[in-house]
């Protein structure tokens, strides 16, 4: 799992604890690879930013700002 979460982005990387960001790739790597998400938009690029934003949201769901003040400093 580690060297999957290598390929985060750094805004992400750097930011969440290490259970955020396995939280945030396992959101974002289920629905890249759902097919009813994927033929939602044909734009790849609008899935990605779609994906990212969900996995955010589910990441700020899991985690208060006393948990992890440093995921909440753009909140």
């Amino acid at each position: 799992m580690k060297d999957r979460l290598i390929s985060l982005p750094a805004s992400i990387r750097n930011r969440l604890p290490s259970q955020a960001r396995e939280i945030y790739q396992a959101v974002f790597t289920s629905l890249l690879s759902d097919p009813s998400f994927a033929d939602s938009m044909a734009d790849p690029a609008l899935r990605i930013e779609k994906a990212h934003q969900v996995a955010v949201q589910i990441v700020r769901g899991e985690y208060s700002p006393e948990e992890t003040p440093s995921a909440s400093e753009d909140t």
